[in-house]
């Protein structure tokens, strides 16, 4: 019974590839043959040097560097991985039949801020990240107001409270510089010629 030349195939040792040589492709021993030029080889080979340096010769070996990934072969997507201090960041990568495999699209692990996404890679976004420290809002000209940050995921952080405003009768601290309605009182502290905004709750 002849020999079938099936390049690409997997193997264990030469004798596995019926005339041909296990060579390692992509971190995987595969099955090789010999060539002198690119016409020795199928279409989506070429004739090149063993990938892993290992054999000596040229090989039909795919002209994508993959086996699972080449012309007629398409591998679909698989997982890849980005390790580093704080851990590994998982995603996928997919086949181009024409090309090979694309470019690894997994980010590295870095700390959690607040923006929706899962920086640290550990499932959850913006969970490490401090809310309800004081903070300011500010507007040209008036005294700032204090609140407090809270996290908006994707809008990003922001600060909790009032905005600064010219002071009106109302009997709030719109400017907030600790003090209500300061221009409309008199030095006694009583309003001159003005009474502040009452506010009234509509009942349905």
């Amino acid at each position: 019974m002849p020999f079938v030349e099936r390049p690409c195939s997997q193997c264990i040792v030469d004798l596995t590839c019926a005339g041909g040589t296990c060579i390692t492709i992509e971190d995987e021993d595969r099955c090789a043959y010999g060539c002198e030029s690119d016409e020795d080889c199928e279409g989506g080979f070429e004739c090149a040097p063993d990938p892993g340096g290992n054999k000596p010769g040229n090989f039909c070996v795919p002209t994508t560097g993959s086996c699972t990934c080449r012309p007629g072969v398409d591998g679909g997507s698989r997982p890849c991985a980005t390790s580093g201090e704080l851990g590994s960041c998982l995603a996928v990568v997919s086949c181009n039949p024409d090309v090979g495999w694309g470019s690894w699209q997994a980010g590295e692990a870095t700390a959690e801020l607040c923006d929706g996404l899962d920086n640290d890679c550990d499932g959850y976004a913006d969970e490490d990240v401090v809310q309800g420290q004081p903070c300011q809002i500010e507007a040209l000209g008036i005294e700032s107001c204090t609140g407090t940050t809270v996290c908006l995921a994707a809008a990003g952080e922001r600060c909790n409270g009032p905005t600064p405003s010219v002071e009106v009768c109302d009997g709030l601290d719109n400017d907030c510089d600790g003090t209500i309605d300061q221009l409309f009182r008199d030095a006694t502290g009583a309003y001159a010629n003005q009474r502040p905004l009452r506010r009234f709750r509509l009942i349905v």
